[in-house]
């Protein structure tokens, strides 16, 4: 069966409720999903529109957690039930867009940013946002010029999932809403929401958290960045916006590592496509 029909026959309500298997192929490529409904924390955070609060509980949440990092995968994540689901959180790149963006050259690049202004010996080959903050003033214009190129093509390349738009209508027509919560900028998703526009008629996700997103940080009186994935503070953000409980949304993306650890550490649900 086409990727597309089994997404809008079934994606939603597999996200949404079940704890059954659902197996679809797609040209080439099988994708299998595992929903296993699992007790949340006692503690659950309360709706408020307060961030600051929702990050200060993420915080003691984790500081009462087990010792060492946490293995998390999304079929160890919660489900929340399907008549208090709020939304959907989606990440962007991989899960509503197709990859375009070219991460080998992005990491060459940026790695021989590295070795000019750092030094080989000075870093070793880690995530290329985290590597970029370590750079001085002059290497940073370097690398933003990198990221702008590659970021460029990537937008020009830009087309959609299979299935997107019939999940997205899904979403609409029963008052569900979605967000977009991605580790690429501002611009790119605009572009996204444009075509999304164009080739669909939809529209855009609300709200957006990008790397470039800030919100209001009262105990700093000042706009800060909001931390990108896997931390949880981009999720949190996004529910003190809907003025709801994380308990309560689907975090989706294709990333254990980033995605699925937001969820955890936000304690929402949240599936790997």
């Amino acid at each position: 069966m086409p990727l597309s029909k089994v997404l809008a026959a079934t994606a939603l309500p597999f996200l949404l409720a079940s704890c059954a298997r659902c197996a679809f192929h797609s040209h080439h490529v099988q994708r299998r999903f595992l929903s296993s409904q699992i007790t949340t924390v006692a503690d659950k955070y309360q709706t408020n529109n307060d961030l600051e609060l929702l990050v200060t509980r993420r915080h003691a949440f984790a500081a009462e957690g087990a010792e060492g990092e946490v293995d998390v995968a999304s079929d160890a994540l919660p489900v929340p039930l399907a008549s208090r689901i709020k939304g959907v959180i989606f990440d962007m790149d991989g899960t509503i867009t197709k990859h375009c963006i070219d991460f080998a050259d992005m990491r060459l690049r940026i790695y021989s940013v590295a070795d000019e202004y750092m030094g080989p010996e000075c870093y070793s080959e880690e995530c290329v946002l985290e590597l970029y903050q370590k750079f001085p003033p002059e290497g940073q214009a370097v690398a933003k010029d990198v990221f702008n190129d590659i970021e460029e093509k990537a937008i020009k390349d830009m087309s959609f999932q299979d299935g997107l738009a019939d999940l997205c209508r899904h979403l609409d027509e029963r008052g569900l809403r979605r967000a977009v919560l991605t580790r690429n900028v501002a611009r790119s998703v605009d572009a996204m929401h444009d075509l999304l526009l164009e080739t669909e008629g939809l529209g855009p996700f609300y709200p957006v958290v990008s790397r470039d997103t800030t919100r209001w940080c009262e105990q700093r009186n000042e706009e800060v960045l909001v931390e990108a994935k896997p931390a949880p503070d981009g999720i949190l953000h996004i529910c003190s916006l809907w003025g709801c409980d994380p308990a309560d949304v689907i975090m989706v993306g294709d990333s254990e590592a980033d995605d699925m650890v937001a969820a955890h550490e936000a304690q929402c649900g949240g599936k790997v496509l």
